[in-house]
């Protein structure tokens, strides 16, 4: 899985940079991008230093805004730093028209102001092929990763495991259409559910997708679920969109050793928001 480390001016260019690590995340990307992939109470420095040592690419957004950041500033050097070792690469991508910094001037540059021919050639540049995602809700109903529930036996044994678990462990489920195979209601929370049957898709089209949704939220969801089947089971919560607090939490379920994990599971993003 490629790794790419993105630094953007936050605030001015904030909905660009989410933007653009969406349509990343899709294409099965993982960013690392602040504040969103950094954890609660982990030291600032600390946590750029550890991205920047798991990343492959190095994208800098660059715009009139960027270039007066000082964390944009120390980033900056401190990826070139590492691209002179062979550790990273760095890839400038520029938002608005600027004079590119000499510090970068020396690496390939992506003119992203025009986005989808942008998109297109950041993608020949990492080796992704990347595709513009719709920044509203008009996905159709069956695209990538987004089944319905009743399209196949997995999203259907997923649906039927939480409303085993209903009554054990007190909500509600409703069955819906589109991105969500079903939305759970407990304790003034709903958490939309969302189903991959394919073991072969990646965290970060997952991820992405589900950024998709959140952004959308016709169902008014505070939390997504998003189910994939796997080897094991086991679930992780992440910040997407800039979140205070987890509201997408990936789940990888196996039926075999997982039997009752999917409403002990609601149970745990119920208590986990609640500070329990």
């Amino acid at each position: 899985m490629t790794r790419v480390f993105v630094t953007y001016a936050a605030g001015p260019d904030l909905e660009r940079a989410r933007r653009l690590a969406t349509d990343l995340r899709a294409a099965g990307v993982a960013v690392w991008m602040a504040p969103d992939s950094i954890a609660p109470g982990t030291p600032f420095a600390a946590a750029i230093d550890a991205g920047l040592e798991g990343s492959d690419c190095f994208l800098a957004l660059l715009s009139p805004a960027s270039l007066t950041k000082e964390w944009v500033k120390l980033e900056v050097a401190a990826a070139v730093d590492r691209a002179a070792q062979g550790k990273i690469r760095v890839l400038p991508v520029v938002l608005s028209p600027v004079a590119v910094p000499p510090l970068l001037s020396v690496f390939q540059q992506i003119d992203l102001t025009d986005y989808e021919r942008g998109l297109a050639a950041l993608g020949a540049a990492i080796g992704v092929p990347l595709h513009t995602l719709p920044l509203s809700g008009d996905q159709p109903a069956e695209a990538p990763g987004l089944r319905r529930p009743d399209m196949d036996e997995f999203s259907a044994t997923v649906t039927g495991d939480l409303e085993r678990g209903a009554r054990r462990f007190g909500y509600l489920v409703q069955r819906t259409g589109g991105g969500l195979a079903c939305v759970v209601e407990v304790a003034l929370l709903r958490i939309g559910v969302a189903v991959w049957p394919d073991p072969s898709t990646t965290e970060g089209h997952i991820l992405g997708q589900a950024e998709r949704e959140l952004r959308a939220n016709e169902q008014r969801v505070a939390v997504v679920l998003a189910v994939h089947r796997g080897p094991h089971t086991r679930m992780t919560p992440y910040q997407l969109l800039g979140a205070e607090a987890p509201n997408t939490f990936l789940m990888t379920w196996n039926e075999a050793d997982g039997a009752d994990a999917l409403g002990a599971c609601v149970d745990v993003i119920v208590r986990h928001l609640g500070g329990g």
